[in-house]
């Protein structure tokens, strides 16, 4: 027994010793080598917790100040007596200068701007940078500059076409100011009331943007909170060069010719159409529009004898629509000296004011369209629209066409396009 007793003894102590020995390497590696894992994993994420954090404490103190003392101060940002009240000037105010848009930046730097950290090296021709961050002493906003030179040049030697201000500059003191004075905390319907519908809209849950689009990389977007319903991001781009215009009024020898109907009437297979008010018939002279308020984009375009330029952009307002204009001359001539044989409406261009004989509008139903034109000659359908085309032809002289699309989910008008293309001229 004593004997046993003793054997099993040395076994509980042997099984002890080994428990306790594990024991040892077990904790002793956690405790080498714990540190180190912990102290790295620390370094890869400090920074970023902490830049979370600051964050979070400007937007708490941003929210504050506007609930408290800021909200009705913001729109009280005016525009200088320098500002234009035309949207497509292109010009922005900051901090007090007015800026249209091409200009050099130069310019800029003249009146004490500075490039931030982002911008560096060469730019390629037809390049430009992302939009990043400028500095006016401790005022920020962001700008994009771009090359127009056939060559390699330094950032500074840049144009900048786009401008870019929003909720998370206004904390450094920015002061930014559109046309008619839309400024950032500016209420929604002051955009509208200034500049009409946008040539687009678009949304989410969180913001909503108005888009007033003249052509590519020629954009104004202003940006709503649908939490305030209030301007909260401004951005002007314009790379393209403006053009002054050289309409001196006049008319061409064959505009003088153009007698516009004195009524809309009832009959759609003349090419009678009602814009803005007026009563005209196409092909209507592109030089009569512009004594009527509508602005042609580029005057200049040449157009050779007996084409037609596509693609041209006339504007009345701030509504941009698209047309095609024919030279009916017998020699090459400016597209103010054209003609538009075309004219369309189209929830996402133009938006102004149109009527047909009849009273087509934009707000006729399917129904009512139907029982002024009767039926199509061609009909066309997807799932998203669904389209009419009735076409006129008479004696081989002209091409006429009335085409009408609707919006198949909610059934109202998506566009109506209205085209009349004469052989020649009546007169």
């Amino acid at each position: 027994m004593e004997l046993r007793k003793g054997t099993k003894m040395k076994r509980l102590a042997v099984l002890f010793l080994l428990v306790s020995m594990v024991s040892l390497l077990m904790f002793g590696c956690s405790n080498e080598e714990e540190p180190e894992v912990y102290e790295e994993v620390l370094e890869d994420i400090l920074p970023e917790v902490e830049e979370e954090v600051e964050t979070i404490i400007e937007i708490e103190e941003e929210e504050e100040v506007e609930e408290v003392e800021e909200a009705e101060e913001l729109p009280e940002v005016t525009p200088s007596g320098d500002l234009s009240d035309d949207l497509y000037s292109f010009q922005v105010q900051l901090n007090g200068h007015v800026f249209q848009l091409p200009f050099d930046w130069s310019y800029a730097e003249s009146l004490g701007w500075e490039l931030g950290d982002t911008f560096e090296g060469d730019l390629g021709p037809n390049q430009r940078t992302f939009s990043s961050r400028v500095w006016h002493g401790n005022t920020r906003a962001n700008m994009s500059i771009g090359n127009l030179t056939p060559n390699n040049i330094p950032i500074e030697e840049g144009i900048v076409g786009e401008v870019r201000v929003d909720q998370w500059d206004l904390d450094s003191g920015i002061e930014i100011v559109l046309p008619g004075g839309v400024t950032l905390g500016s209420p929604a319907s002051m955009v509208i009331e200034l500049y009409g519908e946008p040539t687009e809209a678009r949304g989410t849950d969180t913001f909503r943007r108005y888009i007033y689009s003249v052509g590519i990389q020629q954009s104004i977007e202003i940006r709503i909170s649908e939490e305030t319903d209030e301007v909260d991001e401004i951005k002007v781009m314009n790379f393209v060069e403006r053009q002054e215009s050289a309409f001196d009024g006049e008319l061409s020898e064959l505009a003088r010719g153009y007698t516009p109907p004195s009524s809309l009437g009832e009959d759609n297979s003349l090419g009678i159409v009602e814009l803005e008010g007026v009563v005209y018939q196409l092909p209507i002279p592109v030089a009569v529009l512009l004594n009527n308020g509508w602005v042609l984009e580029d005057e200049a375009h040449m157009i050779p004898a007996g084409r037609v330029a596509v693609g041209q952009r006339i504007r009345y307002g701030n509504q941009v629509m698209r047309v095609q204009i024919k030279n009916y001359d017998v020699v090459e001539v400016p597209a103010v000296e054209g003609f538009l044989i075309t004219v369309e409406f189209n929830i996402h261009q133009w938006q102004g004011n149109i009527a047909l004989p009849g009273g087509i509008t934009p707000d006729s139903t399917e129904a009512e369209i139907m029982a002024i034109l009767g039926t199509p000659t061609r009909e066309s359908e997807s799932q998203s629209f669904h389209g009419f085309t009735w076409h006129v032809t008479r004696y081989d002289t002209m091409r006429e066409r009335i085409e009408i699309s609707f919006n198949t989910e909610e059934g109202t008008v998506h566009s109506i396009s209205v085209e009349r293309d004469l052989r020649e001229l009546s007169w």
